[in-house]
């Protein structure tokens, strides 16, 4: 008897370990780090209202790989100024700016029988940039589609909101799908759904 009690505590301590020591590799940190991105940083002071075109960005910033936390989560440039892009922050030595600010938005015309249409998704990830034309489903946080006949006419900007990523999609959606969208929008977080033509 007592060698079968010693034979269960021993399988039961080695069990135990077993458990214990994939709880605590689980738990640890990741050892790949914190998530990063490709951004350009300010090589100099750049005052608010500074407009600067493609063949200054090199000049004015440098192409570096930070933590995502380091990252603004604001805009800080103005993408529709023909030409150039717009400061409407000021920008010190140092200071980073997501690579995707510096690509020129130009004005968008939605089809005829659609209006245009600002969606914010966000994602615990990074998004890839969305072509404009894209066909699109809109779908709210229960999976209930809102409208499907959407196109993507512009992918304007990208934007770090605490640990979140978060994008604002110029949409072409309908008339009549808008008042349902604002009151989804209002209610919880809405997600595009890519369709085939």
């Amino acid at each position: 008897m007592p060698r079968t009690v010693s034979a269960v505590l021993i399988v039961i301590c080695i069990v135990a370990g077993i458990l214990l020591g994939t709880a605590y590799f689980r738990s640890s940190p990741d050892p790949s780090g914190p998530p990063t991105a490709d951004c350009l940083v300010a090589a100099c002071d750049l005052p608010v209202g500074t407009v600067i075109d493609d063949s200054q960005i090199e000049q004015s910033f440098k192409s570096v790989r930070l933590p995502v936390c380091m990252i603004p989560a604001e805009p800080v440039i103005d993408r529709t100024t023909p030409g150039g892009y717009t400061l409407i922050r000021t920008l010190r030595a140092g200071d980073a700016v997501e690579k995707g600010d510096f690509s020129y938005v130009p004005p968008t015309v939605a089809p005829r029988g659609y209006v245009k249409y600002i969606l914010e998704l966000i994602s615990n990830k990074v998004f890839q940039i969305i072509p404009a034309g894209t066909p699109v489903s809109i779908i709210d946080g229960h999976g209930i589609l809102l409208a499907s006949k959407a196109k993507v006419l512009a992918d304007l900007s990208g934007r770090r909101t605490q640990n979140r990523f978060a994008r604002e999609i110029e949409v072409a959606v309908k008339p009549e799908t808008v008042a349902l969208l604002d009151i989804a929008r209002e209610t919880g977080e809405l997600r595009l759904d890519f369709r085939d033509e």
